[in-house]
C-alpha cells in the first residue's frame, strides 16, 4: 500500500511538471512566431525603403529625360530651320520625338495613311493618320508621334 502512494503522489508530481511546461511551450512558440514575424515586417519595410528609392531615382530620370528632350527638340527645329512659328505649337503637341514634320507625314504616306500635302503643317489631316497609324499598329491611338510610335513609323520614310 505504501508503494501505491508513492506511486501516486510521485505521478502527481510528473503530471503537475508536464503542465507548467506545457504552458512555457506554447509561450516559447508564440515569441518565436512574433520574432518570426517582426523579421518579415522587417524585411518588407526595406523592400519598401527600396522602392521608394528606385521612385525617386525614376521620378528625377523621367524629369531630366523631359529637359533633354525638350532641348533636343528645340534645338533640332532650329538646325532644320523648315518649320514656321505655327506649326512649332503644333508639333509639340504632336509630335514629341527629335523629327520633322515632313518625316512623319512622308511615313504616314508610304505606309497608306496620309494622302495630303507633305507641307510640315501638323494639322487635323497629319493627326488623323497618325492615330489610325497607331491603331493599325497595335498601339494606343492618341494621334501623338513618340518614341514607340516612331519608332514602327520611321521604317516607312524609304
Amino acid at each position: 500500500m505504501r508503494n501505491s502512494i508513492f506511486f501516486t503522489i510521485i505521478g502527481l508530481f510528473l503530471l503537475a511538471g508536464c503542465v507548467s511546461t506545457q504552458q512555457p511551450t506554447v509561450l516559447n512558440q508564440l515569441q518565436i512566431q512574433i520574432a518570426q514575424l517582426e523579421r518579415q515586417l522587417e524585411k518588407k519595410e526595406g523592400e519598401i525603403s527600396d522602392l521608394k528609392y528606385q521612385v525617386e531615382g525614376l521620378s528625377a530620370q523621367f524629369e531630366d529625360l523631359e529637359k533633354r528632350s525638350a532641348t533636343e527638340e528645340v534645338s533640332f527645329k532650329t538646325e532644320k530651320n523648315k518649320v514656321s512659328s505655327e506649326t512649332v505649337q503644333s508639333d509639340e503637341r504632336i509630335i514629341r520625338v527629335a523629327v520633322a514634320a515632313e518625316d512623319v507625314q512622308l511615313a504616314l504616306k508610304n505606309a497608306g495613311y496620309y494622302t495630303g500635302e507633305i507641307d510640315g503643317k501638323v494639322g487635323i489631316k497629319t493627326k488623323k493618320a497618325v492615330e489610325e497609324f497607331q491603331q493599325g499598329h497595335g498601339l494606343r491611338g492618341d494621334g501623338v508621334v513618340g518614341e514607340k510610335t516612331w519608332s514602327q513609323l520611321k521604317e516607312y520614310l524609304n
